[in-house]
């Protein structure tokens, strides 16, 4: 089975990351996954409805077309928010979204501080709003937009930078945190694909600061469930894996025992980034060669994050 990933960076690679873990954990029928980052719209959560849907229609419809994709997650929680009721209407496949983990976040019936990072537009689109009301219960959710981590993860920066970027993000938590009972925890929802990237650092930050425990919450196993879920019922049907590799796909390899994705079993995977003429994104072309040969920004989140090997490539497409 074909299954492709949507996102307009590196974002979505934390959902494939738990979609490969589950090839570990179940008996699954030969997969190819396909991942599609639109650099050439980057970032995603500053853009309109009516761009993403024309856009995310685009992107769907050639990954149908030329990659034979017969599933797509829309690894994106402001794209999800804003085109996949419409994607599934005009396509005939499945489409699995990404929304803020907001309902395993506010089950803890103690009090808890629920604070969810996402984009502006995420926070602000009625399908967020829809699901904070149906599942914050006696919770109260407060909403941080941090739409610069999504530029501090697409450029690798690290540092002073990034230490003032999450001290002026999360400073509504610092102020609140002085008139917390530090025995209540808080429960940090990361409301956007990329934010996993910096899950570590935002830890790291806040425990120095607070004194209250921390546990974050993301979407990624519960789409990677889903995606079981619907292939499992293509099982049957599937074609067998074979040893033939297509053209600008290359098999996953095993470089760590201890900590490796895959261990021994292979499965087929491309990277794809799109180039185009947005204005937003005009010098992508010029800088292309720089940035995904060498081990910085995309290249660096395949081999570090996925710990998968580094003959990994990303594949040009100009739509």
């Amino acid at each position: 089975m074909n299954i492709g990933f949507i996102d307009s960076g590196v974002g979505g690679l934390s959902i494939l990351k738990d979609s490969l873990k589950l090839l570990k954990s179940y008996t699954l029928p030969s997969y190819r996954y396909v991942y599609f980052a639109d650099f050439a719209f980057l970032p995603y959560g500053n853009k309109s409805q009516n761009i993403l849907l024309h856009r995310l229609h685009t992107i769907s419809d050639y990954l149908i077309k030329q990659h034979d994709i017969s599933c797509i997650v829309i690894a994106c929680n402001t794209a999800t928010c804003e085109t996949i009721d419409q994607l599934r209407k005009q396509f005939n496949i499945h489409f699995i979204g990404v929304e803020p983990a907001i309902k395993p976040a506010c089950l803890d019936s103690q009090p808890t501080k629920v604070y969810n990072l996402a984009t502006t537009n995420t926070i602000k689109s009625k399908r967020y709003q829809e699901l904070k009301t149906k599942h914050a219960k006696q919770h109260s959710i407060k909403d941080i937009a941090c739409d610069q981590f999504v530029h501090i993860i697409e450029n690798n920066i690290i540092g002073s930078q990034l230490t003032k970027t999450l001290n002026d993000t999360l400073s509504i938590v610092l102020q609140e945190s002085k008139n917390t009972n530090p025995t209540i925890p808080y429960h940090i929802v990361l409301g956007c694909t990329h934010f996993p990237f910096l899950e570590n650092q935002i830890h790291s930050f806040l425990k120095q600061r607070i004194n209250n425990s921390i546990k974050f919450f993301h979407p990624g196993n519960a789409i990677a469930n889903r995606i079981q879920f619907i292939t499992t019922a293509y099982t049957e049907t599937l074609p067998k894996k074979t040893d033939k590799v297509i053209d600008k796909i290359t098999d996953i390899k095993r470089i760590n025992a201890d900590n490796c994705i895959l261990s021994t079993l292979q499965c087929d995977i491309s990277f794809l980034h799109s180039v185009g003429s947005n204005s937003a994104q005009a010098t992508l072309e010029k800088q292309s060669k720089d940035m995904f040969l060498q081990p910085i920004n995309e290249a660096y989140y395949i081999k570090q994050y996925l710990n998968l090997s580094n003959d990994l490539f990303w594949t040009a497409i100009n739509i």
